[in-house]
């Protein structure tokens, strides 16, 4: 019975990441990827490839998302919420260390690009300005930020309770 825990162990572990092994190994975005529906004022023919960026964004497919986003502004020149995904693809995975020099000044150029394009509704430009101001931490990355964040509750928390005041004062001694 011993022997068979680990054998089942490393199948599960086996099933649960051979498809991610697969898709990254050969370079395509998965096709096992949830239905997106998400309103927007660009022009029908490009809905389908928007959702499809909106999609691979999500489930952090960067690179095929980027060519997802530039086909839809390739066949529509006035689809702002596009240059959003593709800012927000470019600044990359929101838990990691940030974009690099390159992908930020890509990124800011997707940005004001959205903010040019005339058409679009209030929603679609409040899309383009929230990622425009997740770009205000260039170039030091969005870790710094997080790390920032998460030190604040902190802070309040002790302040607020006697007893946090005095094991964050033993723990730092």
């Amino acid at each position: 019975m011993t022997g068979s825990m680990p054998r089942a162990a490393l199948l599960t572990l086996t099933l649960a990441v051979a498809p991610a092994a697969w898709s990254a190994e050969s370079g395509k975005a998965p096709e096992q990827l949830g239905k997106v529906s998400f309103a927007n004022s660009c022009v029908p023919a490009v809905q389908e490839r928007f959702e499809r960026g909106v999609a691979l964004l999500h489930s952090f497919w960067f690179t095929e998302g980027a060519v997802a986003f530039r086909e839809v502004l390739e066949a529509d020149p006035n689809c702002a919420i596009a240059t959003w995904g593709l800012a927000s693809i470019l600044i990359g995975n929101p838990f990691a260390a940030g974009p690099t020099p390159q992908r930020a000044a890509e990124a800011q150029a997707a940005i004001d690009r959205g903010r040019k394009i005339a058409g679009g509704t209030e929603r679609e430009r409040a899309y383009v300005e929230a990622v425009a101001a997740s770009t205000t931490i260039f170039p030091t990355g969005r870790m710094a930020r997080a790390e920032s964040r998460s030190r604040t509750p902190s802070r309040r928390s002790r302040n607020a309770s006697p007893t946090m005041r005095r094991r964050s004062s033993r723990a730092s001694i």
